[in-house]
């Protein structure tokens, strides 16, 4: 592993489920190399068939897949919120649903600010 360095795919979630070959070559190749890879996406992406998303989970401990769940004005409700993971349909996918409080999800420990992400470096890497 080079130094756990983590290689995040593309920034703002560039991946628009399009060009699926040149996306697999790119985390895989990072992951060859030894980084820790996140490649972060829209939620949307989880309902469609994305079976070479999954295949990458054999990389269980560098492909870090990053699940984008956009939820404007998070800060304005109130204690008793819960996010809900839920299923497509009762008992189609999951073996149940996960609730988790908003208020718990929102510990310091998990938050990054925005002013974090300003030095962000992209890496430009020709693939071989």
């Amino acid at each position: 592993m080079r130094n756990a360095s983590t290689y995040t795919s593309e920034p703002n979630q560039s991946f628009d489920g399009n060009n699926i070959g040149d996306w697999d070559q790119m985390i895989s190749h990072c992951l060859r190399l030894g980084y820790k890879c996140t490649l972060d996406f829209d939620i949307k992406f989880c309902t469609s068939n994305q079976k070479w998303l999954r295949s990458l989970s054999i990389f269980e401990d560098t492909f870090i897949p990053q699940i984008s769940v956009k939820i404007p004005g998070l800060t304005d409700y109130n204690k008793n919120a819960t996010v809900k993971i839920d299923d497509i349909d009762f008992r189609a996918t999951n073996p149940g649903v996960w609730c988790h409080n908003l208020e718990k999800l929102q510990s310091n420990d998990q938050f990054t600010d925005w002013i974090e992400y300003g030095n962000d470096e992209i890496i430009k890497e020709e693939l071989s």
